[in-house]
């Protein structure tokens, strides 16, 4: 993980960078080193997989990823189609839910995160929140 994000393909669109700015605010370096404030979480770990487990009982899809490789031996990360982008896991929730903060919505995932994961939106804003505390010389 590092503080830098990459965007490739074709038309970048406002959402896609707003989305991937959501990944560099959650992948900010601390002390030197890197660091996903997401995965850092306990708490909201256990949030996040508490209202995915609710989230899929009630009939939601959850998106799973699966690795394969393209025809230049490239790594390729695949993910089912049929479910929010944010249910990939929890850094895929965060940049998510930054996205729907800065937007109102986001269009890979709905209005899934406000109707179905409250807790862990709640959590996302309390870092971003408090990244946004802190001074810029430890924010940047």
């Amino acid at each position: 993980t590092s503080d830098s994000v990459s965007l490739k393909g074709g038309v970048i669109t406002s959402e896609t960078i707003i989305h991937e700015l959501g990944h560099a605010i959650d992948a900010r370096r601390i002390g030197g080193t890197n660091y996903l404030q997401s995965a850092g979480d306990d708490k909201l770990q256990k949030t996040f997989e508490k209202e995915c487990k609710k989230y899929e009982k009630q009939g939601g899809k959850i998106s799973y990823c699966y690795n394969s490789f393209d025809a230049q031996g490239r790594l390729v990360a695949n993910y089912s189609n049929d479910a929010p982008y944010a249910t990939v896991n929890l850094q895929e929730m965060f940049a998510e839910a930054y996205t729907e903060m800065m937007l109102g919505y986001t269009s890979s995932s709905g209005n899934t995160i406000s109707n179905n994961f409250p807790e862990t939106m709640k959590a996302i804003k309390g870092i971003i929140e408090q990244t946004r505390q802190l001074p810029d010389n430890v924010r940047h």
